[in-house]
């Protein structure tokens, strides 16, 4: 098996999973779906709406209900219907796509972290790295695109500050971008020491 192959096969479903986010909205009728703010995370809560749809948004529109609350303050709305996450969440599963088909072509042969690393032109990681230790150097890009997110819902949740869309969206991507890029990146990197060590056995 190419070690690219578990990548290539969870960006396809990445992709076929944001783009269905866009066009359940657009296989129903026009103002099918306007949710209140009374939704929960983890749960099933308009199953009698969705009982209605034809098959296909049934199923993103249900799948979209157990993932995510939903609520209609904090979703996008595509043809007068709201789409099947909040606005957060959409920016999550676009920035997974991204973040599988960026670790498609990150150099995986020194491991994870050098992978992550390896979105950086050679002539910036190569200084940098000749200060920074190569883990030290990935857990620092990876909280600093994870932190907006926990900073933006947190604030959200704990004090009278309210987030907008775009800002859910932006923060959202982030944190699926990297999340995305370093668990490709660390499958991609697990298959080809695989392969590594089946061939020193062979050899031998």
């Amino acid at each position: 098996m190419n070690k690219n192959t578990p990548v290539i096969v969870l960006l396809i479903l990445s992709v076929i999973w944001s783009s269905s986010l866009f066009l359940a909205p657009m296989s129903v009728e026009n103002g099918t779906v306007h949710l209140s703010d009374n939704g929960k995370a983890n749960s099933v809560d308009y199953s009698e709406i969705w009982n209605t749809m034809p098959l296909y948004p049934r199923i993103i529109y249900y799948i979209g209900d157990f993932n995510c609350h939903q609520m209609g303050s904090r979703s996008y709305f595509i043809n007068g219907n709201q789409m099947p996450v909040c606005s957060r969440d959409v920016g999550v599963f676009i920035g997974m796509s991204i973040g599988f088909l960026t670790a498609f072509f990150t150099d995986t042969s020194s491991g994870v972290c050098r992978a992550i690393i390896s979105i950086f032109p050679k002539r910036i990681r190569s200084k940098i790295l000749s200060r920074i230790n190569s883990r030290i150097l990935a857990a620092i890009i990876i909280s600093v695109f994870i932190f907006p997110m926990i900073v933006d819902g947190f604030l959200q949740l704990t004090t009278a500050y309210e987030s907008t869309n775009p800002t859910r969206t932006l923060t959202g991507f982030l944190f699926g971008w990297i999340l995305a890029l370093f668990f490709g990146s660390f499958i991609a990197s697990s298959v080809e020491e695989i392969h590594t060590f089946q061939a020193k056995i062979y050899k031998s």
